[in-house]
């Protein structure tokens, strides 16, 4: 079993995923592990993934797949005055554009005609929770 908080990277598909919970893989699957002294948040690895993912699109099955031409590949992430990856600033980026684009959204479904009550984002589990137990008693057997 690979770790948490790892990256996978599928050699013949080229396809890059953040990885949360520990996870099996398959052949051709390489997993990336962060080897520096802090704990990365989830939202640091995201971005990592997909700058990972940006990078290897130039690639293809059965041409430059090779595992010279895969370590040759380069991404650039944003570093700090020490030259270290600035983990700070990946999680503000993040967080701003998560804050600006949920904020155009709402706008989107409010001029759409839904109410603030229609896509409270906090509720999400509740009211699935609740929609369930007022369908319960249609599912249930004698």
């Amino acid at each position: 079993m690979n770790p948490a908080n790892t990256i996978s990277f599928a050699q013949d598909t080229f396809l890059v995923f953040f990885q949360k919970q520990k996870y099996f893989t398959g052949n051709n699957v390489k997993v990336l592990k962060y080897k520096g002294k802090n704990t990365i948040k989830d939202k640091s690895l995201m971005f990592i993934a997909i700058a990972i993912q940006k990078a290897i699109a130039k690639l293809s099955w059965g041409i430059n797949s090779s595992k010279e031409s895969i370590l040759e590949t380069k991404f650039l992430l944003p570093i700090d005055d020490q030259n270290q990856i600035n983990f700070d600033f990946i999680e503000k980026f993040i967080k701003e554009l998560e804050s600006t684009h949920l904020a155009g959204l709402e706008d989107y479904l409010i001029k759409s005609g839904f109410t603030q009550n229609d896509f409270d984002y906090t509720d999400t589990r509740e009211r699935e929770r609740e929609r369930e137990r007022e369908r319960e008693p249609l599912f249930k057997r004698k």
